[in-house]
């Protein structure tokens, strides 16, 4: 199966940090304490959504786009799956009421969460059940507006932290039978467990996500030797890492990675949007082909989900 070329757009108020910094400080953390939790985060701006957008109209806008990217006739369409976190409503699934706003009454829709690793998973899925099918693509959408159901007035770090690292972002991808130039083969699916993560990283409570930035890069960093290892196994030239998460360049991924006989670009994007969650690799993406990269490249997407799985793809462009 093929990861033919992606949709990826923010969405909402362009936010500097100052301006995120003044929503943020109605708590008792002073600014100097969130400056300083920002300063860590690599992003300058977000995008911020303030119940000013329709989830439903941002991912029929998403699933317009990518469809029209990549010429998909709607006839060849398996199914919808929608990624994203946050949602309006429990039920009906988000991609069904996509598929009525596209027309589309006879498609598989559903919706999975697993986190931020919830587009990646989303992937492997369809192309399990593409290998069943007669039509030759599925379509994954995701809409991130973290804002929404964060809790502006945390009164202590991280949890505060947490509203001014997120942005809004809507993204598309489609996985197909069928190929063009640019698109990637999608090789190897591995998933890790991280269970043993689960408590200490993260917690949902009364709406609200607390992260504890402390023990936040843990399954991140339990996963790096298994990436080291698929990398090594591709034995390309080049490979190119799409990461969801910023530490990961920060923390030296490129230096961790790096051997003999690979050439190892790590692409990140959160410098220009935040940290738009599912979407973050997927702009990640969406760089890497603007940089031409060269046909026969490895492609490892690695997007990890604190306190549920790391999902590691690795494919080659064709």
């Amino acid at each position: 199966m093929y990861l033919l070329k992606p949709f990826f757009q923010p969405i909402g108020r362009k936010t500097s940090n100052d301006d995120a910094l003044i929503l943020a400080s109605k708590g008792s953390v002073s600014l100097e304490e969130l400056r300083a939790y920002l300063n860590k985060t690599g992003s300058d701006i977000r995008y911020l959504d303030f119940q000013e957008l329709s989830l439903l109209e941002e991912g029929a806008k998403a699933l317009v786009q990518v469809i029209d990217i990549n010429q998909i006739a709607l006839d060849d369409v398996e199914g919808i799956i929608y990624t994203g976190v946050f949602k309006e409503h429990y039920e009906p699934s988000v991609a069904s009421l996509l598929a009525k706003k596209l027309g589309l009454y006879t498609v598989r829709t559903f919706d999975i969460n697993s986190a931020c690793a919830s587009a990646a998973q989303a992937m492997e899925l369809a192309t399990l059940l593409l290998q069943r099918s007669r039509k030759s693509c599925f379509l994954i959408v995701s809409v991130d507006l973290p804002s929404i159901g964060l809790d502006w007035e945390i009164n202590h770090l991280p949890s505060q932290g947490v509203a001014l690292t997120l942005g809004a972002a809507s993204s598309a991808l489609v996985v197909s039978r069928n190929h063009v130039e640019g698109s990637v083969e999608l090789k190897r699916f591995v998933s890790i467990n991280n269970a043993l993560y689960a408590e200490s990283s993260a917690a949902l409570i009364g709406g609200y996500f607390h992260a504890f930035s402390d023990r936040l890069l843990r399954p991140l960093l339990a996963s790096i030797p298994e990436v080291k290892r698929i990398v090594q196994e591709m034995n390309k030239e080049k490979c190119w890492i799409l990461p969801h998460q910023p530490s990961v360049q920060i923390d030296g991924l490129k230096d961790m990675l790096r051997s003999e006989s690979t050439e190892v670009e790590v692409c990140v994007t959160h410098q220009n949007f935040g940290n738009t969650g599912v979407s973050s690799w997927i702009s990640a993406y969406q760089q890497m082909l603007s940089l031409s990269p060269r046909k026969g490249d490895g492609v490892l997407i690695y997007s990890f989900a604190a306190g549920f799985s790391s999902v590691i793809i690795s494919g080659e462009l064709v």
